[in-house]
């Protein structure tokens, strides 16, 4: 027969925790660590007695300090020697135009000689450009360039070697067309057509026009868009409202957009309407966010949730809405083949977990299944008075009671 039995965890008053019967001894604890090692040289830990030793490097700049009282160590870097450098000399490689001092140690300075050139002045302190002879040799230079770069231009503008524009006969200029004056007819050519003047284009009535060429007005062109015809376009885009006196609209295409629009807002069937979308057959999809405002009523034997996420506002989800009778009821997790379900079985009243489900099962059969476990019953002292129950639904194998002074207890 089950029976309620203590658990033991940390802070329980036991003598293997307490240590009061010294279950726990000195001479069984092994060491924190085995040793320490410095550069693979172990420094610690071969035995009992051994000390650590830091030796202060001073004569290498490296200055080592303990200090009992706060039982810190410092490390100092002061300056370091010349002589405990690997280099004791850096030398410069002369090189064109550069020459060395010599190998000089640190501390040292070292002397870079620059030669003098044509155009180059070496100073004592600076080296100066000579313009006393590279400015005539710049100009030297280019006195062998002549002429002008724009030389083979040539067209309605021409430019001459030495640089000068000329403008050729027949080209329109700024002259011909100032505020003063006309552009010469013989400057235009319209490839032998007529010039006309005072032309328009008039519509007496919808669907007409009328050309006037010269002050005379033509016949009139029926444009077959008069409110009697019925016209055909491959797209039309209207710039005001669009109003349709008939009952239909229809298309004799199997795909249709309605509004394919930057509108961010959208409004239609301002009236208390009916509205049915597709037919019996026919599937209805809604490609952005859809908001009822109102109740949303599915009449159908499925609805399919394809989202990432599912939020609910309301506190408490009802499952077997439709049940008059008492009944299994839970969430399953779809794996493919095998299933888990974490529900309620009426059989025994209790919560548990049951796994090789399908998507179509309605029952469940925790505790008596072996893909099954009841779930953990955990309840406190203050709901049943300081007394473990002996009977009722908390009675159950497995189920843990915590009392008020911290003891955790397990019907086993």
């Amino acid at each position: 027969m089950a029976e309620w039995k203590k658990v033991v965890v940390s802070g329980s008053n036991i003598s293997q925790l307490n240590n009061d019967a010294g279950y726990l001894v000195a001479a069984g604890l092994p060491n924190s660590f085995a040793t320490m090692s410095v550069n693979g040289i172990n420094v610690i830990a071969d035995s009992t007695t051994d000390t650590l030793t830091l030796a202060s490097s001073s004569g290498a700049g490296l200055t080592i300090t303990g200090d009992a009282g706060a039982d810190s160590i410092t490390f100092a870097l002061g300056g370091i020697p010349n002589t405990s450098l690997a280099n004791s000399a850096i030398t410069v490689t002369a090189g064109n135009g550069l020459t060395d001092g010599g190998s000089v140690s640190l501390g040292g300075s070292v002397t870079l000689n620059v030669g003098a050139g044509t155009y180059i002045t070496a100073n004592a302190n600076d080296i100066a450009v000579d313009t006393t002879t590279l400015i005539p040799a710049v100009w030297a230079q280019s006195a062998s360039y002549t002429g002008s770069i724009f030389t083979q231009v040539s067209g309605d503008i021409s430019i001459s070697a030495a640089g000068v524009a000329a403008i050729g006969s027949g080209v329109i200029v700024n002259n011909d067309v100032n505020a003063s004056a006309a552009i010469a007819y013989t400057k235009l050519d319209f490839a032998g057509s007529s010039f006309v003047s005072a032309s328009s284009l008039s519509s007496a009535t919808q669907g007409t026009a009328v050309l006037t060429t010269n002050g005379v007005a033509g016949s009139t062109v029926d444009l077959g868009l008069e409110t009697t015809d019925s016209p055909q376009f491959v797209g039309l885009t209207l710039t005001g409202d669009l109003a349709v006196n008939g009952g239909d609209i229809t298309t004799s295409q199997t795909s249709a957009t309605v509004f394919n629009t930057t509108a961010t807002t959208v409004n239609a069937f301002g009236a208390a309407t009916t509205l049915n979308l597709g037919a019996a057959t026919g599937t209805t999809t809604v490609g952005n966010s859809l908001v009822v405002t109102g109740d949303l009523y599915v009449n159908g034997t499925t609805t399919q949730i394809n989202t990432t996420e599912l939020l609910v506002e309301d506190k408490f989800i009802l499952l077997a809405s439709g049940s008059t009778t008492a009944g299994d009821g839970g969430i399953i997790i779809d794996r493919g083949s095998d299933n888990v379900a974490y529900g309620f079985d009426s059989l025994t009243t209790r919560w548990g977990y049951q796994s090789g489900l399908t998507d179509t099962t309605s029952t469940l059969t925790i505790g008596t299944n072996g893909n099954s476990a009841f779930a953990g019953v955990v309840f406190t002292e203050a709901a049943h008075t300081a007394t473990k129950p002996t009977s009722g639904e908390f009675v159950v194998a497995g189920a843990i009671y915590t009392s008020a002074d911290g003891t955790i207890w397990m019907l086993a």
